[in-house]
């Protein structure tokens, strides 16, 4: 295992405790309290060490700039008090810290108001001793008292599971296409230009129009796509470069991005292309590859890589890859982790999506019953004339095993559409499900989107 040899000395001190900021005294000097903006340079710098990768253990300018916007007053969703920290008064440094964002999150077109946990980092002399359980404690009771029906982190493997998390939405998935394989010429009639403020109704409505096709997206009003074009800092880890494709006349065709500070493997990163309403794809997707083609060669050029591909990270069930067929290499998907806590009280609020799937289906204007086991806990739901009437917290028993059974979190994947019900029955020996038919109409296999970022 590599040493971890992160430098922790010299950074800055974080702010007193004041009565109002302080929520537990942990012992042993440790104060858990809420951050406030006489933190920033102390929490920033600490995320700048934490976080840093080994072997080298360089530190993450990027993440103490994002750190600053999220705490300073001048991102639109976020504030210092947003944030945790345990503070060491004995060493007068950070010995944890997190923070807990917000997003707005579409089911299928219902509305879920969503918290997501994120900068989650522990000093290496201070780990092991359960802070970050304390603190997410903490945020998913500031996340439910809030009103958020489900909470969001990307992170790393398996850690957050033990938090009641599982890894129920795909990310990061999607296809490598080397430098050699981007179009070498620009496509005739259409151009690409740096997005600029007053893009943001034309991105705003390709966004929207694209999220159609998932089941779980975040919402993106116009206020915040004109703050990735002119409020967000540069060189933050969520900084993207947006671009439009556009006609020769100025009519914007389709909406891309790349993550400056993303290089992998030869590659930038694109999460996010999108095509205007009514537009064909290929055009302004060959348009937007070569533009790509173009930023490798310029990062060549400056010495950061040799001839960047491009790694088009939209998920694997893009649009873009019909159109490319069989061009470059699968990149295998990670997954965002989902915590639920009330699973009846998400279902009743999500009706709507499960009411018109049902309308959809063989099962249109039920009656009826559906028990969905969880071996400890379920939930009982009742419809009437195809409406879910009902969500009831249920026990399954030995003599009422239910109607299909998922064990641990694994119902989620189904929920979100990460996978079929036949995946899930392959994957899980114990998933025992008698009423097939009517839990595949509820919950069909469909893609999610999150771009999450904050």
């Amino acid at each position: 295992m590599p040493q971890d040899i992160r430098d922790f000395a010299d950074l800055p001190a974080p702010g007193l405790a004041r009565p109002d900021d302080l929520i537990e005294d942990l012992g042993d000097g440790l104060l858990l309290r809420r951050a406030r903006e006489e933190d920033i340079e102390a929490i920033a710098a600490f995320q700048a060490v934490v976080q840093a990768d080994p072997p080298d253990f360089e530190r993450y300018e990027h993440i103490a700039q994002w750190v600053r916007q999220l705490m300073d007053g001048s991102h639109p969703s976020a504030r210092a008090r947003d944030f945790l920290l345990v503070h060491d008064t004995q060493r007068e440094l950070v010995a944890s810290s997190l923070c807990l964002l917000r997003h707005q999150f579409a089911y299928d077109g219902v509305e879920v108001a969503a918290g997501m946990p994120e900068l989650v980092g522990t000093h290496p002399d201070h780990r092991h001793r359960k802070l970050v359980a304390r603190q997410f404690a903490e945020v998913h009771r500031w996340s439910d008292e809030g009103g958020d029906w489900m909470q969001v982190i990307d992170g790393i493997p398996w850690y957050y599971r033990q938090f009641g998390y599982e890894m129920a939405a795909q990310r990061f998935g999607g296809r490598i296409v080397p430098h050699a394989d981007l179009p070498k010429k620009p496509v005739a009639g259409l151009r690409v230009r740096a997005a600029r403020p007053g893009d943001e109704k034309f991105i705003a409505e390709a966004f929207d129009h694209g999220m159609q096709r998932y089941r779980l997206t975040c919402q993106r009003d116009q206020a915040f796509w004109g703050f990735e074009l002119d409020g967000r800092r540069a060189f933050t880890t969520q900084t993207r470069f947006f671009r439009i494709v556009e006609t020769e006349s100025g009519e914007p065709r389709a909406v891309f991005n790349h993550v400056p500070i993303l290089i992998e493997n030869g590659h930038t990163w694109t999460p996010f292309l999108e095509v205007a309403a009514g537009t064909s794809w290929k055009p302004p997707l060959m348009a937007a590859l070569h533009d790509l083609r173009e930023i490798g060669t310029e990062l060549a050029v400056a010495g950061e890589c040799e001839h960047a591909g491009a790694g088009l990270v939209l998920g694997t069930d893009h649009p873009a890859f019909d159109v490319l067929g069989h061009v470059g290499k699968q990149r295998r998907p990670y997954a965002w982790y989902i915590r639920v806590a009330d699973l009846p009280g998400f279902l009743l609020h999500v009706a709507p999506a499960l009411e018109a799937r049902l309308a959809h289906s063989i099962f249109e204007g039920h009656d009826g019953t559906l028990s969905l086991s969880f071996y400890r806990t379920g939930v009982r739901l009742r419809f009437e004339k195809g409406r879910l009437m009902a969500a009831t917290p249920w026990r399954p028993s030995t003599e009422e095993v239910g109607d299909a059974a998922f064990p641990d979190l694994s119902f989620l994947h189904l929920l979100f559409g990460h996978r079929s019900l036949g995946e899930l029955e392959n994957a899980f020996p114990d998933v025992q499900v008698k009423e097939a038919a009517l839990v595949e109409a509820l919950f069909p296999k469909q893609a999610s989107f999150l771009m999450a970022t904050s």
